[in-house]
């Protein structure tokens, strides 16, 4: 079922860099940008960086680079301790294959915001097969994003942010 209050938490996001980006707020501050537009661009008390946007980059590191490239890189010391696997069928402890997991349970959507518990829950299967299911808070979610964008960094000759 689709999601749609993660849809407008990623559309706040976008439409606060339209608005930082317009021209006609080059010589104003960021809090008068925001005073002007709070009811336009909030929804409930929504910050900007929130879960949209979250997912918005997953998607970017986990779902854009093709499978063969991605596949390819040195993710073993990425730090996958905050992850909570509550099924799983096999073993899926390692860094390489967890991100793998999280790649798919993104790029097929089978995920879900638990909004009430400040929660992501992923799921991941093969045709019914090897099923496994994976929780981890939101805010750790976004430190790992953070800590995984910087470690293939390291390794790759790819500039970082």
């Amino acid at each position: 079922m689709t999601d749609w209050k993660l849809i407008n938490q990623a559309l706040i996001a976008i439409n606060w860099l339209k608005e930082i980006n317009d021209p006609e707020n080059a010589n104003k501050t960021l809090l008068t940008i925001l005073d002007e537009n709070k009811k336009s661009l909030f929804l409930k008390n929504e910050r900007v960086l929130n879960v949209g946007v979250l997912i918005m980059a997953a998607y970017i590191l986990f779902v854009y680079p093709r499978e063969k490239e991605f596949s390819q890189l040195d993710i073993s010391s990425i730090d996958i301790s905050k992850f909570k696997i509550t099924h799983e069928e096999g073993s899926n402890g390692s860094s390489s294959i967890l991100c793998r997991r999280i790649r798919n349970s993104i790029s097929h959507a089978k995920f879900e915001i638990l909004h009430d518990s400040h929660m992501i829950k992923f799921h991941d299967d093969n045709l019914g097969k090897d099923k496994i299911d994976f929780e981890i808070p939101i805010v750790d979610f976004g430190t790992f994003l953070d800590n995984f964008i910087l470690e293939v960094n390291k390794k790759t000759s790819s500039p970082s942010y």
